[in-house]
Order: structure tokens, then sequence, then C-alpha cells
């Protein structure tokens, strides 16, 4: 009894450890379609495009997910996470806007992202300048000294 206890704690520690490497990845860099900056689609849930604008940055296997208002970031929201090797889902190691595990998709160029029924733009494209523009305007427009938090 107790040597057959033990081995099914090994083969549980064991499935364990496969797990956690799953989910943290392997990679040294990019690996994916996706990798860079992505900021958030107007209208969408979360995001509004005159008072706020949420970034997605994926460095390598690291996901962090920040929501910038005209005074800064929103530190409520700030998230990290990991992506799992095949790129498909990502694992929030804080618990703050997102949490748990999320599937995440890109189109075949790489430029578009959606997680959680939330459209991310790769920054530098035309719609997300676009979206940028808005952002801007808007928090010009409340402080003419203002100057973007993104960088």
């Amino acid at each position: 009894m107790r040597t057959r206890k033990i081995v099914q704690n090994s083969f549980v520690t064991a499935g364990a450890g496969v797990f956690l490497l799953a989910l943290t990845g392997c990679s040294g860099g990019p690996s994916g379609t996706f990798y860079g900056s992505y900021v958030c689609d107007a209208g969408v849930r979360l995001c509004n495009a005159e008072d706020e604008l949420a970034r997605l940055i994926i460095d390598g296997e690291n996901v962090t997910f920040d929501l910038f208002e005209c005074d800064g970031p929103d530190e409520d929201y700030a998230s990290m996470g990991v992506l799992t090797e095949d790129r498909s889902i990502v694992a929030w190691t804080t618990d703050v806007h997102y949490e748990g595990t999320k599937a995440i998709t890109a189109n075949d160029g790489g430029d578009v992202l959606t997680m959680d029924d939330t459209t991310y733009l790769a920054e530098g494209s035309a719609p997300a300048n676009a979206l940028v523009d808005v952002y801007t305007e808007d928090c010009v427009d409340r402080d003419s000294d203002w100057s973007s938090p993104l960088s």
C-alpha cells in the first residue's frame, strides 16, 4: 500500500511539473506570429478610446496588460502573465484585470490579436495609430500640457 501511494504521488508531482513547464514555455524569444505592443480596439467592453487606452505587450513568452488614462497608467488594472509554448493561452500570474487563463489568437499577419472578446491592434499600424490619435486628442483637450504616458 505504501509503495503504491508513493508511486502515485510521484506521477502527480511529475505531471504538475510538466504542466508548469508547458505554461511557462521554453522559448528564449518570440517564436510565434505575434510579438510586440498592441492597443485595445475602440468601443470594446473595457476600452473607450476617448479617455482610456489598453495596451498588451508580448515580449517572448511574457505578457503585460496595462490600462492608460489621461493621467497615466491605472495600476488597478495591471496584469502580467506568460504564454504557453504554443502561444495559444495566456496564464495570468497576477490576478488584477485578467485572471486564470485566457485563449489568445492572432490573424495571419500577427497585427490583430483577440483575447477574452477584446481585439488588440499592433501599435504602429494605421488602425492602432488612429485609436491612439483619438486618445491623444481627448487628453490634450483636457490638459494642453499633457504628454503621452505611452512609451
